[in-house]
């Protein structure tokens, strides 16, 4: 028995085509039923999400042990209002278990600057002009990346509590999720299940360089087409990576996240 897989050779442009994806099986010698051995799905072709969101690298859950490490936090943010906008402000409530004074930006897609009042903080983006949605493309997005410590008394059982807003001009707010962070005493692993620790690959989409951020050490990270082929691979070990990847062409690519003692995670990127 032989099983075909193809997918239609037309051009796929712009959100809204159709991408016709087929299987065959070769007629085996008494088939009762042939008429079955060809099946056809007709997707659509969808722009990539890119939501407002709040993630903290570490995940839900901390060991006591590492009470006093810093917690990375990472805010995406995009312009769907329809209209090019000039400034965004996200601001973001800490916690009471968090120290307001040691926090730090590590990286943020355009020039940002913030302040801290009673217990806020605001990431300013002045002059961002992020562009707006065209009806092709996704609108203008950004990104903060900000680490934190715990106070000093943190305990089993405490948590942390984090969430955004982002204001864009003078729209109405937009709210992004909630995160939590518990200190623990035993990580609740079972059988250790690579596929749930928490990778960040960003900005997405992406023009210059990408940034991995993982729960867990990283051993190499691999970029493929999405047609398979290996275009960039590189060693690492510790927790975060930045990539070059201002040489290759537009359009989407896979992020092959390979993590020290086994385990891979894989995720789209798309290029700009």
């Amino acid at each position: 028995m032989k099983l075909y897989l193809s997918i239609a050779d037309v051009p796929i442009n712009e959100p809204g085509d159709d991408l016709v994806l087929s299987a065959s099986i070769e007629p085996i010698a008494g088939d009762e039923t042939p008429g079955d051995n060809v099946f056809t799905i007709v997707d659509v072709v969808e722009l990539t999400p890119y939501n407002e969101n709040l993630t903290v690298v570490q995940g839900p859950e901390v060991h006591i042990d590492n009470a006093t490490d810093y917690l990375n936090y990472v805010i995406n943010f995009q312009n769907d209002t329809g209209e090019e906008i000039s400034n965004v402000l996200v601001n973001t409530i800490l916690d009471a278990n968090l120290d307001s004074n040691s926090i730090q930006i590590i990286s943020s897609s355009h020039p940002v600057r913030f302040n801290m009042y009673d217990g806020e903080i605001n990431f300013w983006f002045d002059g961002i002009n992020l562009p707006a949605f065209d009806g092709l493309q996704v609108g203008g997005e950004g990104y903060v990346m900000y680490r934190v410590k715990p106070i000093n008394g943190v305990d089993v059982g405490d948590t942390v509590t984090s969430s955004s807003s982002i204001h864009m001009d003078l729209n109405a707010p937009i709210f992004t999720n909630y995160v939590t962070t518990t200190f623990v005493d035993v990580l609740e692993i079972g059988e250790f299940n690579f596929s749930e620790l928490e990778v960040i690959v960003f900005p997405n989409p992406a023009r210059n360089e990408i940034h991995i951020e993982s729960s867990s050490l990283l051993s190499s990270i691999e970029v493929y087409s999405m047609l398979g082929q290996k275009l960039l691979e590189t060693k690492t070990r510790g927790t975060s990576k930045t990539i070059e990847v201002s040489t290759l062409a537009a359009g989407n690519y896979l992020v092959k996240v390979n993590l020290e003692g086994g385990g891979t995670k894989t995720l789209r990127v798309l290029k700009e």
